[in-house]
């Protein structure tokens, strides 16, 4: 690990161990940093990475993550923020799940696959922000194109909200919202 002069925590990961792992990390700085940045040689954040991990507030993630592994951030009580430069990403279920300080996940890049925006969340989230800035497949079925009017949703583990829906017409084409 690396810190800047911010107090910021880079995780560079190497080229033959691509896997983050919870043995990677927690007897490092970057368990008890507050802003971390996980980097380039990361492919795979693997189950319960930074599970119950209550310092870490802000998580920028490289784009070369292809995949976010059940649980990866649950109980991570203190996180506020993260954001993903995704390329081609696949979420698994309740990678947030009872994260109740969370209040914004950004995805950006070209794609991102997962089973729903609120399987990500599951319990113990309310009110999170999920800014969406690139296309993503839900339901292995259904790929919701970019739209730059669409900024984000409210996710809770009880609802979620539909906005910006526009049916099709024969000259136009239509979202889901």
């Amino acid at each position: 690990c690396t810190t800047d002069e911010n107090g910021v925590v880079t995780i560079p990961g190497n080229q033959s161990n691509p896997a983050l792992r919870k043995s990677d990390i927690e007897d490092t700085d970057a368990w008890e940093a507050t802003q971390l940045i996980i980097g380039d040689s990361i492919t795979t954040i693997t189950e319960g990475a930074f599970e119950g991990n209550s310092f870490i507030q802000k998580i920028t993630v490289n784009s070369n993550v292809k995949n976010v592994n059940y649980n990866a951030f649950r109980y991570c009580y203190g996180l506020k923020e993260i954001t993903f430069d995704c390329q081609d990403t696949y979420f698994h279920d309740n990678v947030f799940s009872s994260c109740p300080s969370l209040t914004k996940v950004t995805l950006l890049g070209t794609k991102v696959r997962m089973d729903s925006p609120r399987s990500l969340f599951n319990i113990g989230n309310k009110g999170v922000k999920l800014y969406v800035d690139c296309h993503v497949k839900c339901f292995d079925d259904y790929i919701t194109p970019v739209n730059h009017d669409f900024r984000y949703v409210i996710v809770d583990t009880y609802s979620i909200n539909t906005a910006n829906k526009k049916d099709a017409t024969c000259t136009e084409e239509g979202n889901t919202g």
